[in-house]
């Protein structure tokens, strides 16, 4: 699945009819992730004293709370907001947008950020896309959208580290590298697969990143 992975980011080719789910090979693909990512975070660690937000943010509140947005919450409505729609489909176009938009108003009305913030920015030019693309590029230009729904989501995690807007420009493709690969994975099972292996991938991906962080902020 690894090498099928490669080939089809690079060797896109879109196909109407989903291949059979393999489950080792699923497995290694996220095995894959992490070698990668790891050996990312260790090198941005090494060259940058970027602050990283993540632990304070998922630990603000109780474990189970954090558990329940982490890892249950965020894998499902990222992937209706960032791959549902990308396979072609009107129902698909409609419950992405709406969830996009609910989150919009979500945001706003909550005063967590306000019209003009990055977050909402990001959400209201992927409703843009959203409906751009169901109008106007056909299922075949699939790989287009993947690749952009691929770098906003990645752009929508850069507010994991603190102090976002005094991040170097050029630091910004490294230190969404991790959610860029994630997007990229996701959208591929999704196109591939199916729907719920790109969410279970999600899931899968937090949860081991749920454990991890959990156990660093216990044991320091």
């Amino acid at each position: 699945m690894i090498i099928d992975f490669v080939k089809y980011i690079f060797k896109f080719q879109y196909s109407s009819k989903y291949k059979l789910f393999k489950w080792g090979q699923f497995l290694i693909l996220i095995c894959f992730y992490y070698v990668i990512t790891l050996c990312l975070v260790n090198f941005i660690k090494l060259f940058s004293n970027i602050p990283d937000n993540r632990n304070s943010l998922v630990f603000s509140e109780s474990y189970f709370k954090s558990f329940l947005f982490l890892v249950i919450l965020s894998p499902i409505i990222e992937e209706i907001t960032h791959r549902l729609w990308i396979r072609k489909n009107i129902l698909n176009t409609i419950v992405s947008l709406v969830c996009c938009i609910v989150l919009v108003i979500y945001f706003i009305f909550k005063k967590e950020v306000s019209l003009l913030s990055f977050k909402v920015i990001l959400l209201l030019i992927l409703c843009c896309v959203i409906y751009i693309s169901n109008i106007v590029l056909d299922k075949r230009d699939s790989k287009i959208v993947l690749y952009i729904s691929s770098i906003l989501f990645g752009l929508s995690h850069i507010t994991n580290f603190t102090d976002t807007l005094s991040i170097p420009i050029y630091m910004i493709p490294l230190l969404i590298f991790p959610q860029l690969i994630l997007g990229l994975m996701a959208g591929y099972l999704r196109l591939t697969y199916g729907f719920i292996y790109c969410v279970l991938c999600h899931f899968i991906i937090n949860l081991i990143t749920f454990t991890i962080m959990g156990g660093l902020l216990i044991f320091n």
